[in-house]
């Protein structure tokens, strides 16, 4: 990237490149806005547990940021997130994966302390590069064959709840650890090797 952009730009991203993923085969996945709302949710295969807006400020290390192909350290902010109990009705910001009636979800789920009005601030940092998913990196034994990303964002702490926040933590939480999850990606680049495998699209939630 050759412009000088504003890490709120990268954060929001191009039309058509503005959602962030965690893995390539769930919808898990964050999205800012420019308006300063976005929306979060936490899904693999027929399971879910968040898909809410959110709203944001954060205040750049510096007012802008000239990005290369190969940055030598992270672009850094504090973001300050806000989880909100309303619940999508989608999976994904196209509208086109529909959450059937009846789930529960949010506020199901988590405290009422975890949503508005609490805030929570977070560090964030970018980093441009090649990027296979947090995912790919703990469950596949070489890599090769799955996509790639050009952006990286680390969360720390993770974006999504910790233990604390879930009113029944024994099962899923305890087992995949949500608040492990701190890396999303975006801007797929290539696939890793000569395999055949990659990018397999979004599970469903039934």
């Amino acid at each position: 990237m050759t412009d000088v952009e504003t890490i709120t730009s990268i954060l929001c991203g191009p039309p058509g490149d503005d959602v962030w993923h965690w893995d390539t085969v769930s919808a898990t996945s964050i999205q800012f806005k420019p308006d300063g709302t976005g929306r979060l949710v936490l899904a693999q295969e027929l399971n879910l547990w968040i898909a809410c807006p959110f709203t944001y400020t954060h205040t750049p290390s510096s007012p802008q940021t000239t990005t290369t192909t190969k940055p030598t350290t992270p672009l850094t902010t504090t973001l300050n997130l806000t989880l909100h109990p309303t619940k999508l009705p989608t999976l994904d910001a196209a509208e086109s994966l529909a959450i059937p009636p009846g789930r529960l979800y949010n506020a199901d789920l988590l405290h009422p302390s975890t949503f508005a009005p609490h805030t929570r601030t977070i560090a964030v940092s970018l980093e441009k590069g090649r990027f296979q998913t947090q995912f790919e990196q703990r469950h596949r034994d070489s890599g090769v064959g799955w996509p790639e990303f050009e952006w990286k964002v680390r969360f720390e702490p993770s974006v999504f709840p910790g233990r604390e926040a879930w009113r029944e933590a024994r099962g899923a939480p305890d087992a995949m650890r949500f608040w492990t999850w701190d890396e999303f990606y975006r801007g797929r680049v290539g696939v890793k090797g000569d395999g055949n495998g990659g990018w397999r699209g979004w599970c469903g939630v039934m």
